[in-house]
């Protein structure tokens, strides 16, 4: 579940704003753990979110188009000793400044309110 304690599941919106937080560029092992991330909020939603991971990971270096699909396929939830879930992805975008809104009575961050401000 990827409620985090807090009653409700992230919805798409809130996934890639808190997506847009973390740097695309990262090593793959990274990009690797937040693509999982980002499978697991979708399925948490009954939602695939391969075009948001997609976008986002245009922006990095790394980005191979002929291989995104086949990676995001490939993508698992990690195991019993380092699960991966939406709570990881929460995490990390926390790290970097990203405020969850299921806890803050904000709206959108990032990219998002960026983008509606224009």
């Amino acid at each position: 579940m990827t409620t985090t304690g807090t009653g409700r599941n992230l919805n798409r919106d809130e996934i890639a704003d808190a997506l847009s937080f973390l740097d695309p560029s990262c090593d793959r092992k990274e990009w690797i753990r937040i693509g999982a991330a980002v499978k697991a909020a979708g399925a948490a939603i009954g939602e695939d979110l391969f075009e948001v991971w997609r976008a986002w990971s245009e922006g990095g270096q790394g980005y191979n188009a002929k291989t995104i699909a086949s990676d995001w396929k490939s993508l698992l939830q990690g195991d019993s000793a380092n699960p991966i879930s939406a709570g990881t992805l929460v995490y990390l975008a926390k790290a970097k400044g990203w405020i969850d809104p299921r806890r803050e009575k904000v709206g959108l961050t990032g990219a998002l309110r960026n983008a509606r401000l224009a």
